[in-house]
């Protein structure tokens, strides 16, 4: 298996895990990536980029849509208080909803945002 694989894999069986039956989403997700100083661009961008491409694939898609939705949040942090939203929530009913929340994801280039 690639370096580039196990992402996807991870989040296969992070997503495939089952919630209680009968749950409205069986799983709620949040991806929280660390920008701090000690991140640099490079590095930011293969956190961004490799996550949004590892929600494509096609493991991962039929873990997200083989049941119940799921429900993705992505945002960033650099310390206690320095936080910010890259995707709000979204519960992922189909291919579309994951498609839009790793475009959205992939596209996220505000590191200033943090306060």
């Amino acid at each position: 298996m690639n370096g580039r694989a196990a992402p996807a894999l991870l989040l296969a069986a992070l997503i495939g895990a089952a919630g209680p039956a009968g749950a409205a989403c069986r799983l709620a997700l949040a991806l929280a990536f660390d920008v701090s100083a000690s991140v640099d661009a490079r590095e930011y961008r293969l956190m961004m980029d490799g996550t949004a491409e590892a929600l494509r694939d096609s493991q991962v898609r039929r873990a997200a849509l083989s049941d119940l939705p799921i429900a993705l949040a992505a945002y960033v942090w650099a310390g206690r208080r320095e936080q910010a939203i890259a995707v709000d929530w979204v519960l992922i009913e189909s291919e579309t909803d994951l498609a839009e929340f790793a475009d959205r994801l992939g596209a996220f280039r505000d590191r200033q945002a943090i306060p």
